[in-house]
């Protein structure tokens, strides 16, 4: 399978399943490019570490989101105005 030959879908998901069991992160394992990822699971600790870093991201994109859902807006009054010409 590792060699591009074919394989079961039953046993890729039991060598996934395997690696999983013994702590390794499957993104390590899954991504094309992990020198970015983790190679083991994260612990409990990590993991509340981590759920606080992705509420501190989603707050950020929401107020992204909120600018730029009003310069949307702005940009269609203006354009249903006729007051933007391309």
């Amino acid at each position: 399978m590792e060699n591009g030959k074919g394989g079961q879908i039953e046993n890729w998901l039991k060598v996934m399943a395997l690696y999983e069991k013994e702590g390794y992160n499957l993104n390590w394992i899954l991504s094309e490019n992990n020198s970015l990822v983790s190679k083991l699971q994260l612990t409990e600790a990590t993991q509340d570490a981590g759920a606080c870093v992705r509420a501190e991201l989603l707050k950020k994109l929401d107020q992204y989101n909120e600018v730029h859902i009003r310069e949307l807006a702005e940009l269609r009054a203006l354009l249903l105005n006729g007051k933007l010409n391309w």
